[in-house]
């Protein structure tokens, strides 16, 4: 590998260790902590206003499939 490349893929490799540096700053300032019945129903209502702004999305009768 020629030294251009080297420094490419050093940066590279280096903004995706900052970038996670950075996620892990943000999310260990928020206190949010979620159980796994909070976790789920938070998931379900998201599905469930998903679907009623998007009911073209859904199939049609029971056992149907739907490929987005």
């Amino acid at each position: 590998m020629d030294q251009k490349m080297m420094k490419t893929l050093g940066g590279i490799i280096a903004g995706f260790v900052v970038f996670i540096f950075i996620l892990f700053m943000i999310s260990s300032c928020s206190n949010t902590t979620y159980t796994y019945d909070k976790l789920e129903a938070k998931m379900m209502d998201v599905a469930k206003s998903y679907f009623e702004a998007n009911k073209d999305d859904l199939p049609k009768e029971d056992k149907d499939t739907k490929r987005l």
